[in-house]
């Protein structure tokens, strides 16, 4: 069941503010960042996901230089949690009627 989740492909990791290292197989991320304007790295992961977590988790960062700052646009979030929403709800109605 933990391969079917949508939420384990958007543990990234960003290498600075144009390159975002992904899932190599995850065509919605790759999209969602390419849309932002982002170079997609694709890398083969998958099976470390069985031990939880993605590019992000099992990196530390080390040195981190400027102020924290936010690289995405809100539009494009907030259509991306909409879509996101939409989809938990379509699980959810599934779910039930096999409850």
């Amino acid at each position: 069941m933990w391969l079917e989740s949508f939420y384990l492909a958007m543990n990234s990791l960003m290498l600075d503010t144009k390159r975002v290292v992904i899932q190599k197989n995850d065509i919605p991320t790759r999209k969602f960042f390419n849309k932002l304007g982002l170079t997609c790295i694709e890398v083969e992961f998958m099976n470390c996901f069985s031990l939880g977590g993605g590019f992000h988790c099992y990196t530390s960062d080390i040195r981190q230089r400027g102020d924290m700052t936010s690289y995405f646009d809100d539009k494009v979030l907030e259509e991306h949690d909409a879509r996101v929403r939409e989809k938990l709800e379509k699980q959810k109605a599934t779910w039930q009627a096999y409850n």
